[in-house]
């Protein structure tokens, strides 16, 4: 029994391995190809990255290794605290390794910590999966890399500051269901301390997620009211500990944040919507409620629902900094793979209901500035919108995954509704894109012809093993 689980063991690492090293050797492709410094002259600093984060990383650097002050800083205008400052800048656990770097090294490894950031989000999504669904196999690396690398980490991979949360988000969700599920609380406390210390404010979106998946669990395993209130006290009293752990640099922070501009909030009307949507202000006139919702909203809703899913096709322009549209961009054949799972009869209604839902109020997030607005802190961010479009990613993704675990219970004549579904993407795309590309319309066509054809053959294969059973 032992010998099995070794060998059990030791093939999954194999796969968990992938899920760090294929992101991590894409990344280094890609910069290699790129021309990136040193395959090129090119560097990847860019915009507040350069003139920002990099001079305050190097500063820190300065004070770990002389012994500067940690509570005050000259580095901005005529001085400030230096909590606030550090922990929305510099609380990254990977730039404590920066004392260990040569100084004439010390732009590259701050490049370079991009591509670890990236890895690790591809190798922590591994894990999340694994605990899960508990199936390790060598497709979970390329899900994995559906995560690493989907369209929010590709338009905000400058802002290296962000993608710790981002990378420990998986982890944090695989607490989450650990601490449900068997009662086991460690992994849960570390990874929300670290994700709230690395990065309080990417957190903030992870901790609204883990209270939807806390809901989500208790919906799909339902064990009376007095389970509930069980698990809500295990999990409410394993957040104050994680929250208690990162209080020393929390709440210097919060008070520092208190005479901050976006601190203020903006009026806004309840149905306004973002400028995805022009001119949506939400404003009652003289018609009434009812004639706003005819002839606003609800035209508004589903202009902007159009807007936000044809994203999710591949080739789609990665938004860095406009608000024009969100980042969801992980892969077509993770919203074909999640889309079959949905008429798989193996897989419990209530998850699809809870899966749809969930992603359906992402959308409507993404829409209603009333929504954007307390996503983002209670407050409009200045650029780089919808920072929390990664979390559609990621639940499309585990719902893909599911998907994938459940398919020798598929049948293959539900794709006779998938492709439909799914080509109303494309067909929504060619007629209303203002600006068509063959470079987003053909290579949509081909992953979807060929997801066709592989559940197709899966089909096949899963009937003719039944029927040399048969024999």
């Amino acid at each position: 029994m032992t010998d099995r689980c070794l060998m059990k063991n030791k093939k999954d690492r194999l796969p968990l391995f992938l899920c760090f090293a294929l992101p991590f050797v894409i990344a280094c492709v890609s910069y290699a190809i790129l021309g990136l410094y040193p395959f090129g002259k090119g560097q990847l600093l860019a915009h507040d990255e350069w003139h920002q984060y990099y001079p305050f990383f190097v500063s820190f650097r300065e004070k770990l290794l002389e012994g500067g002050s940690l509570q005050y800083t000259w580095d901005m205008g005529m001085g400030t605290g230096y909590a606030s400052l550090f922990a929305y800048y510099l609380a990254s656990p990977l730039y404590l390794l920066s004392v260990l770097v040569p100084e004439s090294w010390l732009r590259e490894y701050f490049a370079f910590m991009t591509v670890l950031k990236l890895s690790f989000a591809g190798l922590f999504f591994g894990m999340f999966l694994r605990t899960a669904f508990r199936k390790v196999d060598f497709a979970l690396p390329f899900f994995a890399l559906m995560y690493a690398f989907c369209a929010w980490a590709g338009g905000y991979a400058w802002n290296i500051i962000w993608l710790d949360a981002f990378a420990l988000l998986p982890l944090l969700i695989a607490g989450t269901v650990s601490l449900l599920r068997e009662g086991r609380f460690r992994l849960y406390v570390a990874a929300l301390a670290l994700s709230l210390w690395s990065n309080y404010y990417i957190a903030y979106f992870c901790c609204i997620f883990v209270l939807l998946c806390f809901i989500g669990y208790c919906i799909l395993c339902w064990r009376g009211f007095k389970n509930f209130c069980l698990r809500f006290l295990r999990i409410g009293l394993c957040t104050l500990l994680g929250v208690g752990l990162a209080a020393a640099l929390l709440l210097p922070t919060l008070m520092a944040m208190q005479t901050t501009y976006s601190a203020s909030g903006k009026e806004f009307n309840l149905l306004s919507m973002n400028t995805v949507i022009p001119g949506a202000y939400g404003k009652v006139g003289e018609g009434g409620i009812w004639e706003l919702l005819r002839t606003e909203t609800l035209p508004g809703l589903l202009e902007g629902i159009r807007k936000v899913l044809i994203n999710l096709l591949p080739g789609t322009q990665v938004n860095k900094f406009d608000d024009t549209f969100p980042n969801l961009f992980c892969s077509f054949s993770a919203f074909i793979l999640a889309l079959y799972g949905v008429f798989n009869k193996k897989i419990k209604a209530r998850e699809k209901v809870f899966n749809i839902l969930l992603l359906c109020f992402f959308i409507l997030s993404f829409i209603f500035r009333c929504l954007d607005y307390v996503w983002h802190g209670f407050h409009f961010p200045n650029m780089l919108y919808f920072r929390f479009s990664f979390l559609f990613s990621f639940v499309l993704i585990a719902a893909a995954y599911r998907s994938y675990t459940q398919l020798d219970h598929a049948n293959k004549w539900t794709l006779f509704a998938v492709v439909p579904l799914a080509s109303v993407l494309l067909v929504n795309y060619y007629f209303t894109a203002e600006e068509f590309s063959w470079l987003v319309f053909l290579p949509s066509v081909a992953v979807l012809a060929g997801m066709t054809a592989t559940l197709l053959l899966h089909g096949k294969k899963q009937f003719a093993d039944r029927l040399d059973f048969i024999h």
